[in-house]
């Protein structure tokens, strides 16, 4: 693991409270299919934050979404392990296969957000 990817991986425990013990175990894949579907998008956005740049910044909200996603459906998983341990196997054109269906679902989820907030404001 880079000092990078390190620096991340422990910034997103220590928000989440989920700091795991240095020698976990690899994980294994997701049985339940929507875990295996919101795994990818994550090891996408954290790939995408460990490039850095201004796209880093940009998907933080993507990866806060799709970690909170997991930790709600199977909080028995340890997602930041799990994630990594994918993301090591997976090659980044493997990740990138996966980013207009993340997109999507993200532009979809922030619309529904854009339209809950406007109806809220016309109401007195």
């Amino acid at each position: 693991m880079t000092r990078t990817m390190m620096k991340g991986a422990a910034a997103l425990a220590l928000t989440f409270g989920l700091m795991a013990p240095l020698a976990a175990k690899a994980q294994s894949v997701p049985s339940k299919p929507a875990d295996v579907a919101d795994m990818k998008c994550l090891a996408l956005l954290v790939t995408i934050v460990e490039m850095g740049g201004e796209a880093s910044d940009q998907v933080m909200p993507g990866v806060f979404y799709y970690l909170g996603r997991l930790e709600g459906r199977t909080p028995s998983t340890n997602w930041l392990q799990a994630t990594e341990d994918y993301r090591r196997g997976t090659p980044v054109e493997t990740l990138a296969g996966d980013a207009e269906r993340c997109s999507q679902e993200l532009m979809a989820k922030g619309n529904e957000m854009i339209a809950f907030g406007e109806t809220q404001a016309q109401q007195p």
